[in-house]
Parts: C-alpha cells; structure tokens; sequence
C-alpha cells in the first residue's frame, strides 16, 4: 500500500512538475577553479520538502517515467544556465546522469543540445553497472551520435563494478569518476590509496581524466590532488544546491570567470 501510495504521488509531482535539478560543483584539482556542475534530480514534495532520489527512484523506474523526469530537468536546468548567464556567471560544463533507457532514444543528442546554453558544454554520465563490456549496437550508435553532437560521455561510480579496461576503450570516454565508496575511506587505507593510484593510472593510459567523487576533507583534497586526479567533487567543496544557491556560491568563489 506504501509503494502504491507512493507511485501514485509519483504521478501526481510530474503533473506539478516537483522534480528539479540541484547542482554540485566540480572543480580542476590543480587550482580549484570550476569544472562544471553536475545535475542531480530532487522532488520538491509538498509535505515531505525535499526528497533525495533513492527514496522515490526505484518506483520511477518501475513506472518507466525517468525519460519525463529527464526532460523536465533538461528543461529547468536550461532555464537555470540562462538565468545564471544573465547573472554575470558562466558554467563551463554540466553533466547529467542519462538512464539506459533514455540513452536509446534517438532524439537524446539532439534534445540536450538544442536545451543547453551554447556556451555550456554537455556531459552525459554513464552508470557503469551499464555493462561497458556487452553494449549493444543501439547503445553504442547512441553514444556516437552524442559524441558527434559535442556531448561529452563519462563514466559514472568507476570501481564499483566490473569493467574491463577493453571496454573502456571501446567507449572512449572524456572522464571516468572513481566511485566515493572508494575515496571516502581514502585517508589512513593504504588498500584505498593504491586502488585510487591505479585507477589514475588507467585514466592518464587512457587519456581520460579522472574525477573523484566522494571528497570530504581537506586531507582528501590533497592527497587525490598529489596522486593525479584531474577533478574533485564533494562535500569539502560543495554540496548540491538549487540554482539561485548556487549563484551566491559561485560569485564568493575566488575563481570563476564571468560572462562578458
């Protein structure tokens, strides 16, 4: 009865358009200045204030609605990267995290890229449980097609799945994040400290960069910064925030480029 309660309001918050984007901040590891963001989706329920998605996500899933939910935060995180643009504040690049099933459709390339601000490049993350190793020919024609758009495909939660470094390369990503499960029990784990080492040296192998998810401390700060890591993204440095949050953040950190 809960879950269908809770499928039913589901509904009901796409019909009022309650799911929007919040955005963490990303930043190059050498000099901390901004990345991009990443989108995350987050229901803004009427009772319950803000849900994360691990609360609702699987009965999304269930009801095949992701692809909706998609497009309403392509659509208000477009209207968000305009609003910031006239807000004097530039975003490099924002990512979203793409489900199989609406990687296969085939206006995905163009539906990003006709949303997104010209001036903010697009990233699709890709889950890693996707199987890297058995893509089918659909999914790999999918993931061309957003290359050939200027969409740039990264790796999502890298480690915490089984990927061989062969299928990798057959999808040729700009980026690969390490998974936070293995960056957050970094500090004082030799074990942890070696994985992340070899992950960046697949990365710089690959000429992909490598994004650390999970970044807490300071400490993690500098020990990924010392190891090669190429991005940080974490708590240490930004937590998920709402558009308007994120442009009072932004105008206080020291090394963001304004619009001109």
């Amino acid at each position: 009865r809960k879950r269908q309660a809770l499928s039913n309001e589901v509904l009901e918050g796409l019909e009022r358009e309650e799911f929007v984007p919040f955005y963490q901040p990303q930043f190059y590891a050498d000099d901390l200045s901004l990345r991009g963001v990443e989108t995350l989706c987050r229901w803004k329920h009427p009772s319950r204030g803000w849900v994360l998605p691990g609360d609702f996500f699987d009965v999304a899933e269930d009801l095949k609605v992701i692809g909706r939910m998609d497009q309403q935060l392509f659509r208000k995180a477009s209207a968000d990267l305009a609003w910031l643009r006239g807000e004097g504040l530039v975003i490099p690049k924002i990512s979203f995290n793409v489900s199989a099933d609406r990687l296969l459709l085939a206006d995905l390339a163009d539906s990003l890229v006709a949303a997104i601000d010209p001036g903010t490049r697009v990233a699709v993350e890709l889950l890693e449980s996707m199987s890297l190793d058995s893509l089918s020919d659909t999914v790999r024609w999918s993931i061309d097609t957003l290359k050939e758009r200027g969409v740039a495909i990264e790796i999502d939660d890298f480690g915490s799945c089984r990927a061989s470094i062969a299928g990798l390369i057959a999808v040729g990503p700009d980026a690969m994040k390490i998974d936070g499960a293995i960056i957050r029990p970094l500090i004082g784990s030799d074990q942890h400290l070696r994985l992340v080492r070899a992950i960046v040296e697949i990365g710089q192998a690959l000429d992909i960069a490598v994004v650390a998810e999970g970044v807490e401390t300071q400490e993690h700060i500098d020990i990924l910064r010392a190891e090669g890591c190429t991005v940080l993204q974490g708590f240490a440095l930004a937590r998920p925030m709402p558009a308007q949050e994120l442009a009072a953040f932004l105008r206080d950190w020291p090394k963001v480029s304004a619009a001109q």
